[in-house]
C-alpha cells in the first residue's frame, strides 16, 4: 500500500502507473485520468498505465506475452478508454464458462471472481479494477447442427484503450515518409496477425443515464458520444486500409454496449453510426471486408435487478459469428 501524493489517499501498489518517461509512480490512476491519462509530475501521457511494483502483475510486454505465446489463432479487442471493454470481457467470460464453451487464463480467472461482487451488485468497476490482464481462450462453440471447434484467444490488455488513442493521435499528425511511431507499428502488426477484429463501441457516454433520459435525448447522446469515438475508430481502420494488405478474410466485429441503457436493435444502431462512419464502412465494403455489428448488455445489468440481469444480451450471436466467421 503507498499513499498518492495528488488526493493523499492510502491505496494498493498495483493502482499506481509508472510513467515511462520521468520514471515517477506517486500518482493514483484516479488522478492520472482526471488529469486527461497525463502524469501529474512530468505531463506526459501515461500509455500504459500498469502497476510500477510489479512486473508480473501487468506491464504492456508481459501481458503480450501471455497474449502471443498461447496457442491458437488471436483476436485483439479494441476502444477507447470507457467504452465498456472491462465489462464486455467479463460478461464473455462468465458467458462461456456458462455454456462450457470456453474459459479465462488462471491470472484473468482470479480478476474476474474479484469483479463478481461488483457485477451482483450491478455496479460499475471502479477504476482500479481496470486496465488489469484479461486474456480468454475460446474452445469450441455448439452451433445447433454441430459443435464447431475454435481454439482462439481473446484479449484486450494487449493494446489499452489509452495505448490506442495515444497511438492513433502519434498515427494522425504524422508526416508523409516519417518512420512509424513505435505504438503505432505495434498496433498496426498486431492486427495484422490477427485473424478479426472486436472493436467496442460506446453509444451512450461516460455519464450514467437511465433508459427513460436517454430516449428523452437519444440523438444527442449517441452522437456525442460518437463523436470522442469516430476520429481514434477511423484513423484505426484507415491505417489497415492503406496497408495494401487483403483484409477480405479478416472479420471485423463492431459490438455495441450498454443496451440496457440505449435499448437500441443492431437496426437501429447502425441508423447512427453507418451515418457517421459512412466513408471508412464503403471503403471496408470495396476491400471485401466482412463486419457485423451487435447490441450487447452485459451481465449483471438491466431488468432492474432481477435474475434475468444474469443473462447477458447479444453475446450468443456474437460468439456463434465468431466461430462461424473466423477462418479456421
Amino acid at each position: 500500500m503507498k499513499q498518492c501524493k495528488n488526493c493523499k489517499r492510502i491505496k494498493p501498489d498495483y493502482d499506481f502507473p509508472l510513467c515511462s518517461f520521468c520514471g515517477s509512480s506517486d500518482y493514483c490512476n484516479s488522478c492520472i485520468s482526471q488529469n486527461d491519462g497525463r502524469c501529474l509530475n512530468c505531463r506526459s501521457v501515461i500509455t500504459a498505465p500498469q502497476p510500477a511494483s510489479s512486473k508480473k502483475r501487468g506491464t504492456t510486454s508481459t501481458i503480450r506475452k501471455r497474449f502471443l505465446g498461447k496457442r491458437g489463432k488471436r483476436i485483439p479487442i479494441l476502444g477507447v478508454r470507457g467504452a465498456g471493454k472491462s465489462y464486455f470481457l467479463c460478461t464473455l467470460g462468465w458467458v462461456l464458462g456458462y455454456y462450457r464453451w470456453g474459459h479465462p487464463d488462471s491470472e484473468t480467472n482470479v480478476y474476474f471472481n474479484d469483479m463478481m461482487k461488483f457485477v451482483l451488485r450491478h455496479e460499475p468497476i471502479p477504476s482500479t479494477y481496470k486496465g488489469r490482464p484479461i486474456v480468454i481462450e475460446l474452445d469450441q462453440v455448439d452451433l445447433g447442427c454441430e459443435v464447431r471447434r475454435c481454439n482462439l484467444v481473446l484479449s484486450s490488455e494487449d493494446y489499452s484503450g489509452q495505448e490506442y488513442e495515444t497511438a492513433m493521435e502519434r498515427f494522425r499528425i504524422m508526416e508523409e515518409g516519417e518512420p512509424p511511431d513505435e505504438l503505432v507499428e505495434t498496433f498496426y502488426n498486431m492486427i495484422l496477425d490477427s485473424e478479426a477484429v472486436i472493436v467496442i463501441v460506446d453509444l451512450v457516454g461516460r455519464s450514467p443515464l437511465t433508459p427513460e433520459q436517454f430516449k428523452k435525448h437519444e440523438e444527442k447522446y449517441v452522437f456525442n458520444a460518437l463523436s470522442e469515438q469516430v476520429s481514434p475508430l477511423v484513423t484505426g481502420i484507415e491505417l489497415l486500409l492503406k496497408s495494401g494488405k487483403n483484409l477480405s478474410n479478416k472479420p471485423f466485429f463492431f459490438v455495441f454496449t450498454k443496451s440496457d441503457v440505449h435499448g437500441l436493435t443492431t437496426r437501429e444502431v447502425s441508423k447512427y453510426f453507418d451515418r457517421a462512419m459512412a466513408i471508412t464502412m464503403k471503403r471496408l465494403s470495396d476491400r471485401g471486408v466482412v463486419f457485423k455489428k451487435y447490441a450487447v448488455s452485459s451481465v449483471g445489468w438491466g431488468a432492474d435487478g432481477n435474475l434475468d440481469s444474469m443473462c447477458a444480451q447479444g453475446f450468443i450471436e456474437l460468439i456463434m459469428d465468431i466461430a462461424k466467421l473466423v477462418k479456421r
